[in-house]
């Protein structure tokens, strides 16, 4: 104050009104930062729980896909083995028609037992990058959590 009626080194009271103004100006753009800011934060956590449950899923659709193959897998060995014996009964029984058509039966269940076994395969790498993607997000909320970079 510089001793004039409770002026604050403005001139005149027009002065003071207009420095209040600019003030109030470069305060409301910093309150506007600090709120988007904080709403970033939240929409953030948000996002990152989304991203997850989403994890939780594919790797819950991955064991789910991997059981029906072991599942199948499991009955095209059954069928291999059944076409096998009967192939072996036609072929002792000299029965040459039903022999061939037991083997392509045969061939096709092999083929299919293979297919299966790819899929398989496919599954167990997908679960594997599913549960590999989950334990990192899991990390990364957990860090980001206790504020740490």
């Amino acid at each position: 104050m510089n001793g004039r009626h409770g002026q604050t080194g403005a001139e005149s009271p027009v002065e003071d009104i207009k420095m209040m103004r600019k003030s109030a100006l470069c305060i409301v753009p910093l309150m506007l930062a600090v709120s988007v800011g904080a709403s970033a934060g939240q929409t953030d956590a948000t996002g990152d729980r989304r991203e997850i449950r989403r994890d939780v899923r594919e790797v819950r659709h991955d064991r789910r896909e991997l059981r029906g193959d072991k599942r199948d897998v499991r009955t095209d060995k059954a069928d291999v083995k059944r076409d096998r014996a009967e192939l072996k009964e036609d072929l002792k029984a000299g029965d040459k028609a039903e022999a061939k058509q037991d083997a392509r039966e045969l061939k096709a269940d092999k083929r299919e037992l293979k297919d299966d076994h790819q899929d398989g395969r496919r599954d167990r790498r997908d679960l594997k990058a599913d549960k590999r993607d989950l334990r990192r997000d899991v990390k990364d909320v957990r860090r980001d959590r206790h504020g740490r970079k």
